[in-house]
């Protein structure tokens, strides 16, 4: 709490986030996490800085008190919904080995009932339906943002290809859904990149990748994903019992991650979307062989998804060009 408050009055910040992220961030507790977000907002009282709060949950311990809490902190709240319950169970399951959907369902209802009109966050099942995955989404739950991650992996992984899920699940809400109520982040995202605007995920595009995350020990480190590839790769120096948070922008490591961040491979650099794309996700670049000198393990999966969105938009947008730029079926829109 006093990093937090140093870090936002040496640096006048005048809008902060603090990001509750897991793990579950519910285990630790209502009288635990009441007292944590008053203290977190008397920070912002007394360094005149708005505090927004955001958590991610499964919901399965959700209760009026716990929708209340939230609702006193104006908390917005994402839940790991994967889809319908033959998708969903699949892969998240209690510590009794039991199905989760019926429960984690219950509690995002009881979110919406609160007035806090939680999120939707997926991992993208690549043999999954995605048009039944976005309608239990969007028309099921009645969900007005959801995001469908890529499944977490790097080039020492062998991985299922991803192409053909994101390119049903666009064209799904390109033909049917667009226009709906709910958005699906890394497609919009997608576009984004693609009409050479700045994308807001580092799952896609080019950006620096600048985040930190404090772990339960007090351990500063760089983006928590990166940990596919070993905990070394992503534990720094820095921990908040002995440094500043800005002191990160000194740590080897972390400095390191940011720069290879925007340091793309020989082959990202020949690509035509190597602006649209930035490489893909940092992890994903990763190898014990050529550390993150590499494309996306996912690499010809995003080539794929790219040329078809951006064949699809130009049908969209009917461009004309007296130098027959739009005849380039490659739609080099963002190279």
């Amino acid at each position: 709490m006093r990093r937090i408050e140093e870090h936002i009055g040496r640096n006048g910040i005048s809008n902060f986030t603090c990001s509750l992220h897991g793990g579950e961030p519910l285990l630790f507790g209502l009288r635990r996490m009441r007292g944590l977000l008053e203290k977190l907002s008397a920070v912002g009282d007394r360094q005149n800085c708005r505090i927004q709060f955001a958590l991610t949950t499964n919901a399965v311990l959700i209760t009026a008190d716990w929708v209340q809490l939230l609702r006193d902190f104006n908390v917005s709240v994402a839940v790991s919904i994967d889809g319908p319950p033959e998708i969903h169970d699949k892969r998240r399951l209690t510590v009794r080995g039991d199905a989760s959907w019926r429960e984690t369902v219950s509690g995002y209802f009881d979110l919406c009932r609160g007035g806090l009109s939680p999120a939707i966050l997926a991992v993208c099942d690549p043999v999954a339906d995605p048009g039944e995955v976005y309608d239990h989404f969007a028309y099921d739950l009645g969900a007005t943002f959801c995001d469908i991650l890529v499944p977490d992996a790097n080039n020492d992984d062998k991985v299922e290809s991803i192409a053909p899920f994101y390119i049903k699940l666009f064209d799904h809400w390109h033909d049917r859904a667009v226009g709906s109520k709910c958005e699906v982040r890394i497609l919009t995202e997608m576009v984004r990149g693609l009409v050479g605007l700045e994308t807001k995920i580092d799952t896609i595009g080019f950006a620096p990748t600048q985040t930190v995350c404090v772990s339960t020990d007090g351990q500063l480190e760089a983006h928590d994903v990166l940990r596919i590839a070993g905990e070394a790769r992503s534990r720094t120096q820095c921990n908040v019992f002995t440094h500043r948070l800005e002191d990160i922008l000194a740590d080897d490591l972390w400095c390191g991650i940011r720069d290879q961040s925007t340091q793309l491979s020989e082959f990202c650099l020949r690509c035509r979307y190597k602006r649209s794309c930035g490489g893909g996700q940092l992890a994903q670049r990763w190898s014990s062989e050529r550390s993150y000198d590499n494309p996306s393990v996912y690499c010809s999966d995003y080539l794929a998804i790219l040329d078809h969105i951006a064949l699809r938009l130009r049908s969209d947008l009917r461009f004309e060009n007296h130098n027959g730029w739009a005849a380039n079926t490659e739609m080099q829109l963002a190279v």
